[in-house]
């Protein structure tokens, strides 16, 4: 075991005296490498799983620290929190130089409790097969994980926003520094706000990229915040008048046609026997808005939804692909806080009206029953207020987290400076193909907050475009 000391981890801030936990030095097989241009080291930091109850089994979590470039630094670290929740993301790490505040400040990534690269892994190869069968089914593979889950020892209540906001400070802890600047990415940005409520004194400094604030209630206004991202879409396209020729109003179209398959599906045996009915379902999942591409395709896509053109429809439907998140770890974290706090869908409805067939909720409340995990406290999804310095990054078209969920956050946060990205979309820092806007102002603020909280304009703001379309 390797006690981190401050000169050790690049920060000259003294140890605190009752300095708890041991980073442990990690082997070859360490799922990340950094780039060999920076001095980078790998390891295992072990926190109980029920921080309530300290002599509870360990669980192990992977750690990466990015040294200054320009040598030992005095800055207080960033800390790096990736959204999902149940992403394990850790590439960050390969790509040190892309984030700026490495030239200055040692950079930390870490896999959060019940990830990939962390042990255990609440993974769920069952319900990732399950995907994209019945709900009945999907219910059974859960029931199943959760059997082999906790038959293993695991103690499904203990993967939350606050157990990961204590993991954190263990890690300032073992790394031996007073305090931390955070670096959240969507649901990061909760957990961010979790930490800055509960350790105050230990932040310096955030910037909160795509917000999921505790107020906001997701499963509740998801639906509705893709809906109105398309609108707004269809009203740029408007706007133009290439793409307004040849896709107008798309937007309303494209609900209307929902409307219809709401009634009835559309028969669609004659393009592929295989999948005779295309659903409401169906053609509420091929436009998306996550990329630039599928910005650009949208009012093509909605304009041939409305025009119920099969050919099109059918080349864009595929079944729902598996994935390396941890299932259980997203079910723990969802079930407890987001949809047991939420009001429309927890009652027992959707999205009401036309679209009530359409699942607006992350999960289901069988999926949540079945996963059967406590609900988190009313105190844990209270807003933070802080006068903590605060960076809060929206785009304009990001239906995950729309720009209103940061408004919200804004009000209980006086010492913050919220940002809007035209044609941006969800967690904008890390668009690597774009203009670099939101991650230049980002690091600007690291470097020097005060002068970022009180500019009165930024030029990239300023020069970005609205989306572009593909027109025929």
């Amino acid at each position: 075991m390797l006690l981190f000391t401050a000169c050790g981890a690049g920060n000259d801030t003294e140890l605190e005296p009752a300095q708890l936990f041991e980073l442990e030095t990690a082997g070859e097989d360490f799922p990340v490498s950094g780039p060999p241009n920076f001095d980078a080291s790998y390891h295992y930091l072990s926190v109980p799983e029920n921080w309530e109850k300290p002599s509870s089994q360990n669980i192990r979590l992977p750690v990466v620290i990015i040294r200054a470039a320009q040598g030992g630094s005095d800055l207080p670290p960033v800390m790096m929190v990736v959204g999902g929740p149940g992403i394990g993301d850790m590439s960050a790490a390969a790509y040190a130089s892309a984030y700026p505040w490495t030239a200055e400040r040692d950079f930390i990534i870490f896999g959060q409790r019940g990830t990939e690269h962390a042990s255990p892994a609440l993974m769920c190869p069952e319900y990732n097969d399950a995907i994209a069968k019945e709900l009945s089914e999907r219910v059974s593979a859960l029931k199943n994980c959760r059997d082999r889950l906790t038959s293993d020892g695991m103690d499904l209540d203990q993967y939350h926003s606050l157990a990961i906001s204590r993991d954190i400070d263990a890690l300032r802890q073992a790394i031996g520094v007073q305090s931390i600047s955070l670096y959240g990415l969507s649901y990061g940005t909760r957990v961010a706000l979790t930490y800055a409520r509960e350790f105050p004194e230990q932040v310096s400094s955030m910037v909160l990229d795509s917000v999921l604030p505790h107020t906001a209630k997701y499963d509740d206004t998801g639906l509705q915040n893709y809906f109105e991202a398309l609108q707004r879409i269809s009203d740029i396209c408007d706007s133009e008048p290439a793409c307004a020729a040849a896709y107008p109003n798309s937007a309303q179209r494209y609900l209307s046609a929902l409307e219809d398959a709401a009634e009835a599906p559309w028969d669609n045996s004659a393009f592929n026997p295989e999948r005779p009915d295309v659903t409401i379902d169906d053609l509420a999942s091929i436009v998306g808005i996550d990329s630039e591409y599928e910005v650009s395709i949208a009012p093509a896509l909605m304009s041939a939804i409305a025009n119920r053109d099969l050919e099109t429809i059918n080349s864009f439907l595929s079944a729902s692909a598996g994935s390396n998140l941890a299932w259980g770890m997203r079910l723990s974290v969802w079930c407890s806080e987001a949809f047991a706090h939420s009001e429309f869908v927890r009652s027992g409805h959707q999205a009401g009206g036309t679209f009530s067939d359409i699942q607006s909720s992350v999960f289901t409340a069988e999926e949540c029953e079945a996963w059967n995990v406590s609900t988190r406290p009313d105190a844990e999804i209270a807003p933070t207020q802080s006068d903590i310095p605060v960076l809060l990054i929206s785009g304009e078209l990001d239906a995950a987290t729309p720009p209103w969920m940061a408004d919200e956050a804004s009000t209980t946060l006086p010492n913050s400076r919220f940002i809007v990205l035209k044609g941006g979309l969800h967690t904008e820092t890390t668009r690597w193909d774009g203009d670099g806007c939101a991650m230049s102002i980002a690091g600007q603020f690291f470097r020097d907050h005060e002068t970022v909280l009180k500019q009165p304009e930024f030029e990239c703001l300023n020069n970005r475009r609205n989306a572009e379309f593909y027109v025929e």
